[in-house]
């Protein structure tokens, strides 16, 4: 397994024992720039490591409300074809009901009339009782 040269550089120098917070003496102005350099550097990659968790933590976050907001989409479809399959019920029953009252209204005036056409009936044959009885 081949290490990578940053790993390399950090065993060396947890074996030297040193720690993050010690400074490793520089020789020369030079060096002391690049240090300098490499500590701006540093300081760069852990800003834009935070930055990137921070983005990171945020696309999770994101992803999980996107598929919340899917989810309470497809309840709230599911809910309104419920409602419309009960609209399209109501509206059967109804039409049911609407033709239930059609028949019960002429059933209602062919018995008016039969009831009629009897009390007719009654009417003449007490008419012809009273005639016939005198």
């Amino acid at each position: 397994m081949s290490k990578n040269l940053r790993d390399v550089n950090k065993e060396v120098v947890e074996a030297l024992g040193f720690d993050d917070g010690f400074k490793i003496p520089v020789a020369n102005e030079e060096n002391r720039k690049l240090e300098n350099i490499y500590l701006d550097l540093q300081n760069q990659v852990t800003v834009l490591r935070s930055e990137f968790n921070e983005q990171n933590d945020r696309l999770v976050d994101m992803q999980t409300h996107y598929k919340n907001v899917k989810n309470e989409i497809s309840n709230c479809q599911a809910l309104l074809q419920a409602k419309s399959n009960e609209l399209n019920t109501e509206s059967h029953f109804s039409k049911l009901n609407e033709r239930e009252v059609g028949k019960l209204q002429q059933e209602i005036t062919k018995l008016e009339k039969q009831l009629k056409d009897i009390k007719d009936k009654k009417n003449i044959l007490e008419v012809m009782k009273f005639y016939f009885r005198v």
